[in-house]
């Protein structure tokens, strides 16, 4: 996982929970459709 310095004191820690794959040398999130 990923921890993502935000400054809203961890309002969007769940952010850090989405996969992530790499493209093009880019960190993109990858989204399941279920």
């Amino acid at each position: 996982l990923f921890f993502q310095g935000n400054n809203d004191r961890g309002r969007t820690w769940h952010l850090s929970m989405v996969p992530i794959q790499w493209k093009n040398g880019k960190p993109v999130p990858a989204v399941s459709k279920q």
